[in-house]
């Protein structure tokens, strides 16, 4: 029996190019209230996620947000952490010092604030589709507190030395999401969507057999090796792809729908 399903959220309930498919938002709003309850699984910070997980009424349900990668897990109706894991600021400002020396972009969540060191098409994104106020970094005092994530990126198609460098010299200090060649996120050391996921399920009692999950990226990979029914969607990742039970339709296609209703078809056996 199906318990929890987790979802990630871009590439797999989200689409860029058609946002949430209506077929998405029907099939979860079904499956909770069979009562399996739903979990929203980002690399995204909680402010970008709650746009979506009031779309599928995660906090009318009881459900819960694994953001930042697994440094933050929120209980969204009783708006408590079951985790949270912050980088220190004194790291924080040694990650920003070394990417102004190094030409990289910069960026951190400060509250519902996203800081930035330069404005690309990574800001304007997070600022029209993640919920986000957006201030500038001046000066590296300006960042003044802890934080679940940052992101590290350079323009498309850059050279990427200077990224290698910073995963080279930091990944015993963070834990870093390479998800792409010229983009990272940063979580504190050990953070992961499977970590965030356990925590969550010790709170909850639940085994993780009775968990299904999807996803279709590399920082998706462990939470969906860890659980008992696993899904990923046409055009994933290929490493994904390769450990899965199930490959769904593409997100544009409602792949997620697909999988929800495959856990309803399941536990009514």
């Amino acid at each position: 029996m199906i318990k929890l399903l987790v979802s990630d959220i871009d590439g797999t309930i989200f689409d860029h190019t058609v946002g949430v498919p209506k077929e998405n938002v029907d099939a979860l709003i079904n499956l909770q209230e069979s009562n399996v309850k739903l979990v929203l699984a980002s690399g995204r910070a909680i402010p970008a996620m709650l746009e979506i997980a009031e779309k599928i009424k995660l906090k009318v349900f009881g459900g819960y947000i694994i953001a930042s990668n697994g440094a933050e897990v929120l209980d969204l109706a009783k708006g408590e952490f079951i985790h949270q894991l912050l980088i220190p600021l004194d790291v924080l400002k040694e990650l920003y010092l070394f990417c102004i020396n190094n030409n990289l972009f910069f960026s951190c969540v400060q509250n519902d604030v996203l800081y930035y060191s330069y404005y690309d098409q990574a800001i304007e994104h997070e600022k029209y589709h993640g919920n986000f106020k957006i201030k500038q970094i001046n000066h590296v005092n300006d960042i003044k507190l802890d934080s679940p994530k940052c992101s590290v990126n350079i323009a498309i198609d850059s050279d990427t030395k200077a990224m290698d460098e910073f995963e080279h010299r930091f990944n015993s200090v963070v834990s870093i999401e390479r998800l792409m060649p010229w983009y990272m996120d940063v979580q504190c050391i050990g953070q992961s969507k499977k970590l965030g996921l356990e925590k969550l399920c010790e709170h909850l009692s639940i085994n993780l057999n009775q968990v299904a999950a999807i996803g279709d990226g590399v920082n998706d990979k462990t939470m969906l090796e860890s659980v008992g029914l696993s899904a990923s969607l046409l055009n994933s990742n290929e490493h994904v792809l390769n450990i899965v039970d199930h490959i769904m339709p593409s997100a544009k296609d409602a792949g997620v729908a697909h999988f929800a209703k495959l856990i309803l078809k399941q536990n009514a056996l």
